[in-house]
């Protein structure tokens, strides 16, 4: 065998390490363990200062083991450092002194910390579930990556159609203006495959409505759209509205009769509240969810042709603590260890940790809810052409709404780190909103954001209602000319891009990589994150910085040619 295996039985301990060399990969004997009800905890020695992953966090790529807490539990939560963000991702990627790689995957949903200590050691601390843990031998990066992805499974192989330039942005809110963005950008030359809505077009702001007066003639918008070449994805988001009279919102309607909803101490649907105001939220762990879930979407497709579904707010985000009646005093809601997350409370930003799913609590399913609608909303594809969506493909977005993206000096730093970490966690398909979402963009920014977002795997400019417009034409003539460059530059590189992801669909490889990845001899390259490789060889060395025309970079030893001549 590759390892060897020593079990002290009191006090009792694990150490695995790789049989040639003798390398220590896990030493559990460093402290105690600790076996209690909603309480678990266990240590382990680290073989070296270099450990990446633990997401979603907004992190460099390389995780300080200086007292550093990681705490993981879903939140819909504008990006800020020490805060747990959207996704879980229990898995880390730790480099050894001779270059050789080594991961860690904790199979386990529920609410936990993970303490980095500088010894160098960490600590898994979580409040329910089993110690469930896989150790990835590689010996390289690349095939930790890859063992990983062989337990949670390969990414998705997006439409080519995916690849290209998506536009969007919250406060389209009408037919008319999403139609002249079109136009716009055409008249530009800018180069646009893909357009989005945000909740403007649903009727007060009801999944699976449209609103009859300002989207009117919202079907053949979308096939107007088709004939252009051009594909459409619009939002939808999870919780469904409960406040209209029975009989007035069919998904409301037949999820109650078939029993879809979370349920909450007394049995009831749990009724928390989002855009629509109050609503319940589907528990896709429940397989009359996923009958239910293509009936809703088929009848809106029937409808309105989209291409594609952006499905946002599945945390489950949510805008009262817990529900709208609160939550009930139990060991569930006020378990005997909180992790750090943020709010203080487990049900701070979603539902009641006690409500009931099919499979379990949420307490136990939490950090599950978004991971169950995507493959809901994926299973889409596989159902005969009589019933399902016509498109051949429906492109889903990554769940996980990545950085939305702060109008701040380190915007672009952030994002090019999490990029780079979520290909680590198999989630390829990835990019901040490009030229940032909150607030006003400036040219520069935006212009520099282009260019790294134009090697983003995935590349969508989107932004908040109020905000200054922030499409390429919006901009000066030179700025305008630097975005077409840089689009045109992307799309040249597309067959590139799609045969990164069909390896990725394929094969459990990245898309977009850290250097280590490839270089992992090179310890000059492992902390690396302000520049990535697409595969192996193409080297993006972004400007991240206002004011700079030039930019320093790291390049590994080897011949290196400039894409540009």
């Amino acid at each position: 065998p590759l390892y060897g295996l020593r079990v002290n039985q009191d006090p009792f301990g694990l150490v695995v390490y790789r049989q040639r060399g003798g390398q220590v990969l896990l030493n559990t004997t460093v402290a105690p363990l600790f076996f209690a009800d909603q309480f678990l905890q266990i240590s382990t020695s680290l073989p070296s200062h270099f450990i990446s992953g633990l997401g979603e966090h907004l992190t460099p790529l390389v995780l300080d083991t200086a007292w550093t807490k990681v705490t993981l539990w879903n939140r819909d939560m504008a990006p800020m450092p020490q805060v747990n963000l959207y996704g879980s991702h229990p898995f880390y990627l730790g480099m050894e002194d001779d270059g050789s790689a080594h991961g860690v995957f904790l199979l386990n949903s529920n609410a936990m910390d993970v303490l980095l200590q500088p010894s160098p050691a960490l600590t898994w601390r979580t409040t329910g579930g089993i110690l469930d843990f896989y150790i990835f031998l590689g010996p390289d990066p690349k095939s930790v990556v890859r063992q990983y992805l062989d337990v949670v499974g390969f990414p998705f192989m997006p439409p080519y159609w995916g690849l290209g330039f998506h536009l969007c942005r919250w406060g389209y809110s009408s037919t008319d203006i999403t139609r002249q963005v079109v136009a716009n950008m055409t008249a530009a030359r800018m180069p646009l495959d893909v357009q989005w809505n945000d909740l403007d077009y649903a009727d007060a702001k009801r999944d699976f409505t449209f609103n009859k007066e300002r989207f009117k003639d919202y079907p053949e918008m979308v096939q107007d759209f088709h004939r252009r070449g051009l594909r459409y994805i619009m939002i939808v988001d999870p919780g469904i509205s409960s406040s209209g009279p029975p009989g007035t919102y069919r998904p409301y309607d037949e999820g109650l009769r078939r029993g879809v909803f979370i349920r909450n101490a007394t049995g009831q649907p749990l009724i928390g509240r989002v855009w629509p105001g109050p609503t319940a939220f589907p528990d896709f762990t429940n397989p009359e969810t996923h009958e239910w879930w293509h009936d809703m979407v088929k009848g809106f497709h029937d409808q309105v042709p989209f291409d594609g579904m952006w499905i946002d707010m599945n945390e489950p985000s949510n805008f009262v603590e817990g529900s709208q009646d609160g939550c009930p005093t139990n060991s569930l809601e006020q378990p005997p260890y909180v992790p750090g997350v943020f709010g203080g409370r487990l049900q701070a930003g979603t539902i009641c940790a006690s409500s009931q799913q099919y499979l379990s609590s949420h307490y136990n399913l939490h950090s599950l809810y978004g991971l169950t609608q995507a493959i809901a909303s994926h299973k889409l594809w596989g159902f005969g052409a009589a019933s399902a969506p016509s498109p051949p493909t429906l492109c889903f977005p990554p769940s996980q709404r990545l950085l939305c993206g702060l109008h701040t000096p380190g915007a672009l730093c952030a994002p090019s780190a999490e990029v780079l970490l979520f290909n680590l966690f198999g989630v390829p398909l990835v990019g901040a909103d490009v030229c940032g979402f909150a607030g006003d963009t400036s040219e520069e920014l935006c212009v520099r954001w282009m260019q790294l977002g134009a090697f983003y795997p995935f590349m969508r400019n989107h932004n908040d209602h109020g905000a200054r417009p922030q499409e390429p034409y919006a901009f000066s003539p030179a700025a305008q000319a630097a975005m077409r460059n840089v689009l045109r530059l992307r799309y040249s590189l597309l067959p590139f891009l799609y045969t990164l992801f069909h390896r990725a669909h394929s094969a459990g490889d990245t898309v977009a990589r850290p250097l280590f990845l490839e270089f992992p001899k090179d310890p000059n390259t492992w902390a690396v994150d302000r520049q990535l490789l697409w595969g192996g060889g193409l080297l993006v060395t972004p400007v991240l910085e206002a004011g700079k025309t030039k930019v320093s970079g790291y390049f590994p030893a080897g011949t290196w040619y400039s894409l540009a001549g």
